[in-house]
């Protein structure tokens, strides 16, 4: 392997890391232990919820909003963040 294939190749993996690593995807785990140890009776309502408000809707907002704007979902330019953020409170 040459130098631009291992470039590549570590940038491939620094997006893996940073995509699995962004707050609502690291919500499933952490809503499942906690839900499964405090609240077992009702845990699959409780999960369930916990994950529609915490990474269903967010994620689906944002991938709407950069289709309908055409930006990069990782919203690079701070003007293009504001809408957003304003609208997300309108849904809960």
């Amino acid at each position: 392997m040459n130098i631009y294939e291992i470039n590549n190749l570590r940038r491939s993996f620094a997006k893996i890391v940073s995509y699995i690593l962004e707050a609502p995807f690291l919500a499933v785990p952490t809503f499942f232990v906690l839900n499964f140890f405090l609240n077992k009776e009702n845990f699959l309502l409780i999960e369930f919820i916990s994950l529609l408000f915490a990474t269903i809707v967010p994620v689906s907002l944002v991938l709407i909003w950069s289709k309908i704007k055409r930006v990069d979902k990782d919203y690079t330019i701070k003007e293009n963040r504001n809408l957003p953020l304003l609208l997300w409170p309108q849904f809960i």
